[in-house]
């Protein structure tokens, strides 16, 4: 008691991270004491060991962590300010106002809740592992380019080689090494719910107490293994290659390089730990948060239950960081840094930087090649119409096109933002004017942001944007997709497996219907440009459920395909016929109708001989023709009825 108040008045009059991180660590190990003198010793020691904090001088990012977990600042600096009118002679009710302080509010029981609902999906547990190693695979290849690098700017120079082409190997082998500490890692987060080192990607500590908090987490947990799993690999990857990299610079080589390599990864100095962790992060998306990054924490925090709208700000900021450095436009970050005497690099960190410039140039370029050989795709086109016809033929977007079959790279991140607007770019610059190709600034942000507004971690901010802006186009679908959500992702998952094809809710409650097996029959189909009903065309079964990537097949449909070459689009059949305006039966009746008969009516024009030897102009009027007449017919049935 005596040392909690000791530390408000730092904490309230400096405010500086260390004061507020130490008062807010004190916080909590006092109310946890008072736990373990309760008998809840597991939620104690859980609290002990999130809110522990060296006795020294510790790094910028432990202090900043504590006091995020703590409520933010500002948050902290109240309670200081409150501490200080408390006697601390009086232990009862400084005690009292510990517990009542760390004590999570209704707000955080239900982030919990819903949380762990969204997350409890098995593909995204597939997804996740699958990124991360995807990351952690592309920095080994990249190191052996950076060695390769920095030996040809040794030899320019006449300068010391401080990066090998060695630690890419180096690497491989710290794989083999590492398996068995990222089982032990992975088992003791799963009990502990606490990570090692660095952060979790659910940024909030557990909330809901006893068992019954730890069965909700099931998902949290899970997701925090893994993380721990993958951290421990990653470290073990940089380790040996740090290892490497000395043994090699002390001028050995051959076998007495690798026992050098192996006696210091084996027992390594607590700077060169340090150094191999801060990688581990980098490479598992968990690294402290830059002032950008931080800047959105500060705004989420001011503004109550934001966090619904966007419950993950640091992992998105991390990827981003990760993709951006190895992007084309990473050549442009370099000379910035080379531009300023502050950032200048030299050595084996400016053989680095150049490796990721090599590589996003590649990559980019690569993707845009891809892209114009119809090898892999991008976001599509914005009139939903023209993506209406591609998804008539099976179409999927940010895919690898492999003969029939499209694999979605969009979840695999961050080569899937990587290659996603490398792939925009291409279809934007397609869609362009000759003026409009001239402003490429323009264009490259408009790839970016189509790119970024698809993924499914900005997804929530994206639809609660369009909400708040448009609430009369996109309110009720914004509804409807939070409240579906209280629904499991993984009951929702089986529901897909159970039913594959793709539901239209209307309200709330159809909303939920859609997502839990049994129910989604009662919800009406979401139906394609020729009035089928949509579904999931794919793997079937476990594979399915479990693969990161979304897989789906190509679809022969020559009346789609013919609109597309013609750049005809087909509407959506309207709600109001003759000066009536339907019900949802008659509507639901008239799209099937309308879509049968004029995917027959196209069928059949394009099937007639001759049809091939008519001028473009010809054929489009045709086909408009045709489909004209298909709905006319299918109007009057249902007008009829």
């Amino acid at each position: 008691g005596e040392q909690l108040h000791a530390l408000h008045e730092a904490a309230f009059r400096d405010a500086s991270p260390e004061s507020l991180a130490r008062f807010g660590a004190a916080l909590h190990r006092h109310a946890a004491l008072q736990k373990q003198l309760s008998g809840l010793t597991a939620e104690a020691g859980r609290a002990l060991s999130q809110f522990r904090i060296q006795a020294g001088p510790a790094p910028l990012a432990e202090y900043r962590r504590i006091i995020e977990a703590s409520g933010g600042a500002e948050h902290l600096a109240e309670i200081a300010q409150m501490v200080g009118a408390i006697d601390p002679r009086n232990l009862r009710q400084l005690t009292l106002f510990a517990e009542a302080a760390t004590k999570p509010g209704l707000r955080k029981l239900l982030f919990e809740i819903w949380i762990s609902l969204i997350l409890s999906g098995p593909k995204t547990h597939a997804v996740n592992l699958t990124s991360t190693w995807v990351a952690m695979l592309e920095r080994q290849a990249e190191g052996g380019l950076t060695g390769a690098i920095d030996f040809l700017r040794a030899k320019v120079t006449g300068t010391e080689q401080q990066r090998f082409m060695g630690e890419s190997w180096a690497e491989l082998y710290g794989v083999s090494q590492g398996l068995k500490d990222g089982l032990r890692a992975a088992a003791e987060a799963w009990s502990t719910e606490t990570p090692k080192f660095g952060r979790r990607q659910v940024e909030r500590p557990p909330a809901i107490p006893g068992r019954v908090g730890r069965v909700i987490r099931t998902p949290l947990r899970a997701l925090l293994a893994e993380d721990e799993y993958n951290k421990a690999i990653a470290t073990s990857m940089s380790l040996h290659a740090l290892a490497y990299r000395q043994a090699a610079r002390e001028g050995t080589t051959g076998r007495e390089r690798i026992a050098r390599m192996t006696e210091l990864a084996n027992e390594p100095t607590p700077a060169l730990l340090e150094q191999a962790r801060e990688e581990a992060q980098f490479r598992t998306f968990t690294s402290e948060p830059g002032r950008i990054t931080t800047g959105f924490i500060r705004a989420r925090q001011a503004l109550p239950g934001s966090e619904f709208v966007a419950p993950f700000v640091v992992t998105p900021g991390n990827i981003f960081k990760f993709a951006f450095e190895r992007s084309p436009l990473q050549p442009f970050r370099l000379a910035w840094l080379q531009a300023r005497p502050k950032t200048r690099l030299h050595g084996g960190a400016l053989s680095e930087e150049v490796s990721k410039a090599v590589i996003g140039t590649t990559m980019g370029l690569g993707a845009v090649a891809l892209a114009a050989s119809g090898i892999i795709t991008g976001g599509g086109p914005s009139d939903p119409r023209e993506r209406d016809l591609l998804r008539a033929q099976g179409w999927q977007p940010y895919s690898l096109k492999i003969g029939d079959t499209y694999l979605g790279f969009g979840r695999l991140e961050p080569l899937g933002t990587i290659f996603g607007i490398g792939a925009d770019l291409y279809e934007l610059w397609e869609g362009l004017s000759e003026d409009q190709k001239g402003k490429a600034w323009q264009m490259l942000h408009g790839a970016v942001i189509e790119n970024l507004s698809n993924k499914t971690y900005l997804r929530g901010l994206r639809d609660a944007s369009r909400a708040w802006t448009d609430p009369e186009r996109y309110g009720a679908a914004y509804l409807e997709g939070f409240g579906g959500s209280v629904v499991p992702a993984g009951v929702a998952q089986l529901a897909r497996l159970w039913d594959p094809t793709l539901r239209k809710p209307e309200g709330l409650w159809e909303a939920v219907a859609a997502r839990v097996p049994g129910l989604t029959e009662t919800v009406r189909p979401s139906r394609d440009v020729w009035g089928r009903p949509v579904t999931f065309e794919g793997v079937e079964g476990v594979t399915r459920a479990l693969s990161p990537v979304d897989i789906r097949f190509a679809k022969d449909d020559p009346a789609a395909a013919e609109l597309q070459r013609l750049g005809l689009t087909v509407g959506r059949p309207s709600k109001r016929l003759g000066g009536f305006e339907l019900t949802r039966e008659e509507h639901e009746q008239y799209t099937e109708l309308a879509g049968t008969n004029a995917e027959a009516a196209v069928t059949r024009l394009i099937g007639r001989p001759g049809y091939g030897r008519k001028d473009p102009v010809k054929q489009a009027d045709e086909i408009r023709g045709a489909i004209r007449e298909a709905r006319d017919r299918a109007r009057n049935d249902v007008l009829k009825t």
